[in-house]
């Protein structure tokens, strides 16, 4: 409860004391504070009921615009004026956003939510160490937890709402809030002067030296900061003498088309793929050479993407949704969406507001045999860092008996457990740089598997658990390499010109991963057989979609997008990408996502930058905490109910055995008999398997196929075992 979180109240009573005290007409003006007689503290402010920046953000990437410089150089000037407010009454945000900035009807913005800002006079709760604000937003300092924060961490945070609104796009993503940290404290953002070639100097400049990486190169103040707007608007020709920033109205309504101004991010030099092991210098000299003797220059240009569960994204056009406000760590729901989306979203569960439409195409899979495991009490692991570094831990389903599987003082990370629920495939830097490690659960025996200089990241299993597939840029590019669970037979599945990412691999030996380059818009999901050849692509947009996960029976793909904003929602889509919906979508950041053998779904959740594992349901519902300080959950199958499913193809004939019931339908707790079956009668299977129980007080749980009776025409699933021509071991 929100009442028994003491840091909670206090931060609510701070946000009070703090606001309380400024008069601005760009900040929020509390009125009232106190406590309720049920005992929960209250603020009563100004109501602001222009929406906000995000919504007005969300608004503009679905209609495919930004506003004009003018406006955004106006707008954001406002916000710096109540800054300078703050900052001289030694009052740090700490938290700037768009969420966090209200808009009046005339467009006029109004700094509110002060809960987290570092006032001088404040207690103990503000210190260096203490990380709080949003990813996307955060300044170095803040993401490394080792300053001090000062004013200028707040001008870094307004650079980076700056950018968005120049380009529809923040700098930085990842499909981690640790990958988008990492991002803020050492890597450049993408160049405005090539995304916004029709910017003056003096503009691309002020967002520059907003966003260094070094507190003391910004804008010494939020004053200096304003000046250099006013000398942004007057380089673009917009300066108005003796305007009153602080009270004209914004026309929110003066938009450009978006990619009338944004250009494409692409690389600076033509690099062509690289085969063979050729060092990429090689062709860059060649490409020099070329230019030198015919006087022409290289223009095919292949954009490549550093993929891993940390790489920079470049946010593309989002979809308008509104986010579902979950207080503290409690049972949450499903996405609601209150917008109308595109159609090929569906949101999950439908709400009066969303028009639904059945997306959902049937897809028939091709089962073969393989290692499955079926419902029972299960394990997870998971990564976290609650010992420092990050480390290996296992639990139950239920949150509890948790302890560390790894203990070093290395990198442990994305641990991935077999089909078989027998090994552990983990991700360590132990040996100098990233390589893919195998840890036995019975035994606790570690080995490494690959040795190599470059990075071997992201492992994912066979179905029958004897092969491990994995991300290498060994030669030059990231592309998914197999090899033999002993770390033998290794060979190349993928040859892209674009690097790919977070392979997974299904029950048809199919491989999804996502591939693109610098511009999320790029991002998109593919499939690739396991012998290779050509990859298929399931999305097409420009949203940004990765980290795709097979669904147990391989007919569904569980993903990220940023179809709903700047933090990415859980999607699901059928196998040939076909019906795409929302299954899950919160305030907070999800990400690490995978599947349950019963199909259930784990995720994870950062909360104020702590990783909180969850469970849900396949529909989005029934979600429940696991734990805290864990992230990039994977489901350990208990070994004892490990079975085997049979390699049957729709319209196969089949027999059935004693016993032999049709049931209503699979995986749920409440089937109901459709009809019990005569030993030896005959069936043809139409779908299958799927993972159950059908109910939890029969026998009956495990594969399941759908079958038709020849006589009487009795459809119904049946379980494995009840079948002649395909028994279990």
């Amino acid at each position: 409860m929100l009442l028994q979180d003491e840091e909670f109240v206090a931060r609510f009573r701070r946000e009070a004391q703090a606001t309380a005290q400024l008069t601005h007409p760009n900040i929020v003006q509390v009125y009232r504070t106190g406590t309720a007689p049920t005992g929960q503290p209250y603020l009563a402010m100004q109501y602001i009921n222009g929406g906000t920046l995000q919504q007005k953000l969300l608004e503009l990437a679905a209609q495919n615009q930004v506003l004009t410089t003018a406006v955004t150089l106006i707008l954001i000037r406002q916000i710096a004026d109540a800054l300078v407010v703050a900052h001289a009454a030694g009052i740090v945000h700490r938290d700037l956003k768009p969420s966090n900035v209200l808009l009046h009807t005339n467009g006029i913005p109004v700094l509110t939510d002060l809960g987290i800002a570092s006032v001088s006079t404040a207690s103990r709760l503000t210190h260096t160490g203490n990380i709080m604000g949003t990813p996307h937003y955060m300044s170095p300092e803040q993401a490394s937890g080792t300053q001090a924060i000062d004013g200028r961490s707040d001008i870094y945070s307004l650079g980076i709402i700056l950018y968005e609104l120049l380009t529809g796009s923040v700098p930085f993503q990842g499909d981690s809030p640790v990958a988008v940290l990492h991002k803020h404290v050492y890597e450049a953002p993408p160049p405005l002067s090539r995304l916004r070639p029709d910017l003056q100097p003096a503009t691309l400049q002020l967002v520059d030296i907003c966003l260094h990486k070094e507190p003391g190169a910004r804008w010494a103040d939020a004053a200096a900061l304003r000046q250099a707007i006013d000398a942004a608007l007057a380089a673009e020709q917009h300066l108005v003498p003796g305007m009153v920033y602080g009270s004209d109205a914004i026309p929110l309504n003066q938009t450009i088309t978006r990619h009338n101004v944004v250009q494409p991010l692409t690389p600076l030099a033509t690099m062509p793929p690289n085969c063979g092991g050729t060092p990429p210098w090689v062709w860059g000299a060649a490409a020099v050479l070329v230019v030198l003797l015919l006087a022409i220059v290289v223009a095919i240009v292949y954009p490549r993407l550093r993929e891993d569960t940390q790489s920079t994204v470049f946010t593309p056009t989002r979809i308008p949704t509104a986010t579902v406000a979950l207080p503290v760590v409690a049972e949450v729901t499903a996405a609601q969406s209150t917008l109308t989306p595109l159609p090929t979203l569906t949101a999950l569960p439908p709400t009066p507001t969303t028009t639904n439409e059945p997306t959902e195409t049937p897809i028939t899979p091709t089962p073969l045999p393989t290692a499955v495991s079926v419902s029972g009490p299960g394990q997870v692991v998971f990564q976290s860092d609650r010992d420092g570094d990050y480390d290996i831990y296992i639990m139950d389903e239920y949150g509890g008996g948790q302890r560390p599987l790894t203990a070093n003082s290395a990198t442990d990370q994305y641990p991935r457990a077999a089909p078989d629920g027998t090994q552990i495939a983990f991700q360590s830097d132990r040996d100098g740089n990233w390589e893919i490690y195998v840890l036995d659960l019975d035994s606790g025996a570690e080995r490494r598997l690959t040795y190599d200089a470059g990075e071997d990241r992201l492992p994912t299993w066979s179905p029958d658990s004897q092969q491990i597939a994995f991300l290498s840029d060994r030669d030059g590019d990231f592309e998914i390499y197999v090899m033999d669970v002993d770390g033998g037979n290794l060979r190349q599945v993928t040859f892209n010109d674009l690097r790919v990412g977070h392979p997974s691999w299904s029950v048809d030996n199919q491989f999804a991963f996502n591939a693109g380059t610098l511009n999320a818009a790029t991002w998109e999901l593919y499939t690739v057989a396991l012998d290779g050849g050509a990859s298929r692509q399931l999305t097409d947009n420009s949203i940004g979609d990765w980290s795709p996960e097979w669904s147990p029976d391989g007919r569904q793909i569980l993903f990220l997008s940023l179809a709903v904003g700047n933090d990415p929602a859980l999607f699901v889509m059928n196998a040939d990408g076909s019906g795409r919906r929302i299954l899950f979508n919160s305030e907070d950041y999800e990400w690490g996502q995978s599947w349950t053998t019963d199909g259930r779904i784990l995720f994870t959740r950062d909360r104020d930058n702590i990783g909180l594992i969850y469970i849900m349901n396949d529909d989005g519902s029934g979600v429940r905490l696991l734990t805290e300080r864990g992230s990039y959950p994977s489901w350990v199958a208990p070994q004892s109910l490990v079975t085997t499913a049979c390699a049957w193809t729709v319209g196969t004939a089949v027999t059935a055995g004693p016993e032999a019931r049709l049931w209503s339908q699979p995986n749920v707790q409440t089937g109901q008999i459709v009809a019990s079956l005569a030993e030896g009668a005959e069936l043809t299977i139409n779908d299958g398997p799927v993972t159950g129980p059908i109910r939890l007080d029969t026998d009956d749980q495990g594969q399941w196929w759908l079958v038709t009776a020849v006589a009487g025409g009795d459809i119904g699933w049946i379980w494995q075992e009840r079948l002649q021509d395909c028994a279990l071991p």
